[in-house]
């Protein structure tokens, strides 16, 4: 009986020394030389340890890795670094006959442990090509070479499309100076933005032969350009102005509607006010006579000059224009017609040039 232990003991040492050594294997295949433990079956199948949810919360102090089954939400579980994690299944994630994969349970977090929508981000989206959706909203960058939603575009932070955004409902850009700038080719063409309570749209510096053009019924009705010019630029529809240093008509662009300058003179001799970045100057020649040299504007012998004197006591204003060689001023004299002299009277000038080719 001795001796039988004794062969026993032998036979399990050997064993245990192959074991240790090769690996356990169960089935007719040969042990994998990476595995420690090798089935091989070809009509039967592996179970782990299955168990209730509750009766895996009292598991003590789960080891990193351990795997079982809970039957209760019908999912592989592991653990690792203090919770236990789920396998997703291929119920989540389905591959169709095309490739794509389709996830099919509920809502995916990037960045966050609670998604409230079909897919959340905590970050920044980026897309090489296009995003299309129903309704598209970030709180941060939102950036795509194309959007299409048929619901709302949302942005609480900046909004980069390299192509086209379109939408059925609404573009809103929520942040302290939200912009909306249009590139070509990656250069800044033109913006909108706004300015504290102010909207704010033009070209962008950079950019100084770029327009604003309003267009209507796909005409160019309305252009600003970087000199403030304005010009309608519908001949024929009888509203046809061109507006910048000069007001004409269409029609007849050298006209100049406005006048090319104006201002007041106080009795004495000073100027009280005038538009002109360059201020004319003013002297008074003697009782009633006034001598005014301009340095800005350029009125000419076709002006139309007048002159008005103030107060309220009957008095008669003349203006002549002095023209090269004999000087270039505009001589006004204000007339006392009842004591039949010159006086010193305040008086208010405006002249219009419309053929002024000064523009």
């Amino acid at each position: 009986m001795k001796n039988i232990i004794v062969f026993v003991a032998f036979i399990l040492l050997l064993v245990s020394n192959t074991f240790a050594q090769q690996g356990f294997g169960l089935g007719s295949q040969p042990i994998h030389s990476s595995a420690i433990f090798d089935i091989s079956k070809t009509n039967k199948g592996l179970l782990i340890p299955r168990m209730l949810q509750s009766q895996r919360a009292l598991i003590s102090n789960p080891a990193d890795g351990l795997l079982l089954y809970d039957s209760t939400t019908h999912r592989f579980y592991q653990y690792q670094d203090g919770t236990w994690s789920y396998f997703i299944n291929n119920t989540f994630w389905n591959k169709s006959s095309s490739g794509k994969y389709i996830y099919t349970f509920d809502s995916i977090g990037i960045g966050t442990s609670s998604p409230d929508k079909r897919l959340q981000v905590n970050g920044n989206i980026r897309s090489r090509l296009g995003i299309k959706a129903d309704n598209v909203s970030a709180g941060g960058l939102l950036q795509a070479n194309d959007m299409t939603a048929s619901g709302n575009i949302v942005s609480a932070g900046g909004a980069s499309a390299g192509g086209n955004i379109i939408t059925q409902e609404d573009i809103t850009l929520d942040e302290a100076t939200p912009i909306l700038q249009i590139d070509n080719a990656g250069d800044n063409k033109v913006f909108m933005q706004v300015s504290s309570d102010d909207l704010r749209l033009g070209t962008n510096a950079g950019n100084p032969l770029g327009k604003i053009i309003i267009r209507m019924n796909g005409n160019d009705i309305i252009s600003i350009d970087e000199e403030s010019v304005f010009k309608m630029l519908n001949p024929g529809s009888g509203g046809n102005l061109n507006v910048g240093s000069k007001l004409s008509r269409q029609l007849f662009s050298g006209d100049n509607l406005l006048s090319i300058t104006s201002g007041t003179v106080n009795a004495n001799g000073t100027l009280q006010w005038s538009p002109d970045t360059y201020a004319p100057v003013i002297e008074r020649l003697s009782a009633g006579k006034y001598k005014i040299s301009f340095m800005g504007s350029r009125p000419s012998a076709r002006s139309a000059i007048l002159v008005t004197p103030g107060g309220t006591a009957p008095r008669i204003a003349s203006a002549n224009f002095i023209a090269p060689p004999n000087g270039y001023y505009l001589l006004v004299q204000i007339y006392d017609p009842i004591n039949r002299v010159f006086v010193d009277t305040e008086f208010s000038f405006i002249i219009h040039d419309p053929a002024n080719i000064f523009d």
